[in-house]
């Protein structure tokens, strides 16, 4: 069984990595090669075969249930049920609908956006809704969170936005007897009547984790307890856990031996921890975490004897049967592995502590060291006060909050006053533990940013952590601290001096770039913000600066006041020192001591110049307004322009039409039909335009006209919507360029290209 679920495991990992699918086609030669194998009864690989062609077979699919490209922008009405608790944010709520009755050419699950609080929606609701459909594309930068990804795991196959006319219709409600989203609605909307209660409740209830605030998460995430705030496999077998110690007490006190106390405890956990999934909706990760469950439990049911490990593989292979597409979450890697390191520290111990809470230190201490090297590799970030934070942590939301929070629930339709008072002490409970966290988040060094480690990194230290975590009498195991060396300390790659990388980010429709020598950065704009918890800085500029190692910027310009170009200032200015702060919009900038950008201004670095080139004093506004940068070396030259238009190109052509030509330029304003004229163009003479612009943006960025002048002056360009965040090395007097959507490229990603 060990074997045949690693092979599978390995099967679909290398899955995973593929660009593209080969075609259906392909299944029929899988099936001819099978047949012999299933007569000479090599099961092992027969069921590894079988699982690659069932996971090639599912991936088709659920591409074959996505909006095509062609069809980004149909406006439809469309009949279905709200399928999700309904998520409110700043400017709108989301919901995923299920179409019903299935229409022709739509997908049937739609995440919907409604920018209006004109209508009530609830889950189990039927609607007649009016959208626009937009086929699933996030932005994709290195380092960064694959938002495509997401939306092809959780079966969305379109994101619609809400129209008002013709106006949404009820059609009426599901029968609450019998649709889970309705019960967890009813549910959701009885806590809401609890007035203060903390957002924590929601995400451990209902797996609704939007009413935390982001700087809840924050010190969550600095503290490394964040995988307690959500429904994980850990809180479902703590319930199942309980639940089964309960019922085998009391059935043996019940005198009733027909059926044995530990069949029906395992019948009765099983039974709660689907329960407890039921709450949070089914979500992937508490599904996975019921059929690891169901597994355990079954051999108790069935009075089968097995290995530890051996029950634990049978999970893994029944998990990546239902869903073969696991292996791509962050989440299935660190439970199973968490699970693993518990029996691998705990079974077979000689001189194995009696006393629960040693056994628990132990168990805490193993899994964090063990988890460390994975961690590092998706975070890229070493959190020193986790250790204390969760020894205190997880037995008050594992062993207080948690089965309270279950019995509150359970009562609070027949005992509705002592729900409200359970809840209400709860609160207290989770108030402090925040207190106590916030003051752990704040030491100084808690968490430790570093650049992405090599994966051979990993699997060393991964290694050295099981050398650490080996039985006693092992020798040398102190040697286990050495292989986790390169991952602690990795080798970050650095230029010769006069050579410089720009990276063009993708944040949509928006600008932010990022600049480094030899030994200094630079960002020029930060993206857009979409509300007070969410922006471009935070999700794309941060996590690729933490990528690549930065400690500190040396420079961050916002080359003026528009919301797609400085929303993301404040969140890197929270999480990254900056040695220096220009804008043309100092006044929007008071609290940061921002210096005004204007033309003369000029540094150098390792060798490389930057000279601000406009704008004049007082010469324009608004975009016009916009800093111009030029950048150059003898290695090459390039042009940062913000959203300048014609206005200030003429103006820039005027005074210093020498200084304007670099091999690569930055497309003014988006690509915007009112910029890039063709005195312009001419004068900087680029050998290469990037364009910054959103997917199918509302603006209609770049425009037509542009492009043809591109075309027609026989300028290369590449987009960010098309190819994602593009870097330019300037080396040995050339232009090396990499897109990070063909380099990173899956077979679920978007690919506007082609289509």
């Amino acid at each position: 069984m060990i074997v045949t679920a690693s092979g599978l495991l390995i099967a679909l990992v290398l899955i995973q990595q593929l660009a593209d699918l080969p075609e259906l086609s392909w299944l029929l030669l899988a099936v001819i090669l099978l047949l012999p194998i299933l007569w000479r009864r090599h099961w092992r690989l027969a069921v590894i075969i079988m699982g690659i062609m069932w996971a090639l077979s599912y991936a088709h699919l659920k591409l074959a249930d996505r909006l095509p490209n062609a069809l980004d922008g149909l406006e439809v009405s469309l009949t279905g049920v709200i399928d999700t608790l309904p998520v409110q944010q700043t400017r709108a709520e989301h919901f995923d609908f299920l179409v019903q009755p299935r229409v022709y050419g739509i997908p049937q699950k739609i995440r919907v956006y409604a920018y209006t609080h004109a209508f009530t929606f609830k889950a189990g609701q039927h609607w007649r809704l009016h959208v626009k459909l937009k086929t699933p594309h996030g932005t994709l930068n290195p380092h960064g969170f694959d938002y495509e990804q997401k939306l092809f795991h959780e079966g969305i196959g379109a994101i619609g936005s809400l129209r008002t006319s013709p106006a949404p219709v009820l059609l009426g409600q599901d029968n609450p007897f019998w649709t889970f989203a309705m019960w967890r609605q009813r549910l959701h909307d009885k806590l809401a009547t609890l007035t203060q209660l903390n957002g924590v409740f929601y995400a451990l209830i209902l797996g609704d984790g939007s009413r935390i605030s982001q700087a809840e998460w924050e010190v969550f995430r600095n503290t490394g307890t964040t995988h307690l705030m959500v429904i994980s496999g850990s809180h479902i077998s703590l319930i199942a856990g309980l639940v089964y110690f309960l019922s085998a007490k009391l059935w043996a006190y019940s005198g009733i031996l027909r059926w044995s106390p530990q069949r029906v405890a395992a019948l009765m956990s099983l039974l709660a921890g689907y329960s407890y999934a039921a709450l949070a909706g089914f979500s992937i990760p508490t599904l996975r975490a019921v059929i690891m469950l169901s597994v355990v439990l079954m051999a108790l049911i069935c009075q089968r004897h097995t290995q530890v490990f051996s029950t634990l593989a049978m999970a893994l292979l029944t998990v990546l049967i239902i869903d073969p597409f696991a292996v791509a979450s962050i989440g299935f890697w660190l439970s199973f592995l968490a699970v693993a390191l518990i029996i691998y520290t705990v079974t077979g111990r000689l001189g194995a502590s009696t006393h629960a809470w040693l056994t628990a230190l132990r168990i805490h201490w193993a899994t964090s060291l063990g988890l460390m090297p994975l961690l590092v590799y998706f975070f890229h970030s070493i959190t020193f006060t986790a250790l204390i934070a969760n020894v205190i942590a997880e037995p008050i939301i594992g062993v207080i909050v948690i089965p309270i929070t279950f019995f509150a629930v359970m009562v609070m339709g027949l005992l509705p006053d002592v729900s409200d008072y359970i809840f209400s002490l709860l609160n207290e409970v989770i108030d402090l533990l925040l207190l106590y966290l916030g003051y752990l988040a704040r030491l100084p060094y808690a968490t430790l940013n570093q650049a992405a480690p090599p994966f051979w990194s990993v699997l060393l230290a991964s290694l050295g952590c099981l050398l650490l975590l080996a039985p006693k009498g092992i020798p040398n195991r102190w040697t286990g601290a050495l292989l986790c060396l390169p991952l602690l300390f990795p080798r970050t790659t650095s230029q010769d001096k006069g050579r410089f990388t720009l990276t063009l980010l993708d944040v949509g429709q928006g600008l932010s770039i990022v600049v480094n020598t030899q030994s200094h950065w630079l960002v020029f704009d930060t993206g857009a913000k979409f509300s007070k918890d969410s922006d471009q800085g935070k999700s794309v500029v941060l996590p690729f600066l933490q990528g690549q190692g930065v400690q500190q910027l040396d420079a961050l310009i916002i080359s003026h006041g528009d919301n797609d170009h400085r929303g993301g200032l404040a969140s890197i200015l929270n999480s990254m020192p900056t040695q220096q702060l220009m804008t043309r919009s100092p006044t929007q900038l008071i609290p940061y001591r921002a210096t005004v950008c204007q033309t003369g201004q000029q540094w150098v670095w390792d060798d490389v110049s930057f000279t601000v080139l406009a704008p004049a004093w007082s010469n324009h506004t608004g975009n016009n307004n916009s800093c111009v940068l030029k950048i150059d070396s003898a290695e090459g030259s390039a042009l940062l322009t913000g959203d300048i238009e014609a206005e200030a190109e003429r103006s820039l052509i005027n005074q210093s039409p020498r200084q304007l030509r670099a091999q690569l330029l930055i497309a003014p304003h988006h690509g915007s039909k009112t910029s890039s004229t063709e005195d312009f163009l001419t004068t900087v003479a680029p050998n290469m335009i990037l364009i910054p612009a959103g997917f199918h943006n509302q603006f209609g960025h770049p425009h037509a006209h542009v492009i043809q002048r591109y075309q027609r002056l026989n300028i290369p360009y590449l987009n960010t919507a098309e190819q994602g965040a593009i870097s330019v090395e300037f080396n040995n007097k050339q232009m090396q360029l990499h897109a990070y959507r063909e380099i990173a490229r899956r077979y679920w990603h978007n690919n506007p290209i082609v289509q």
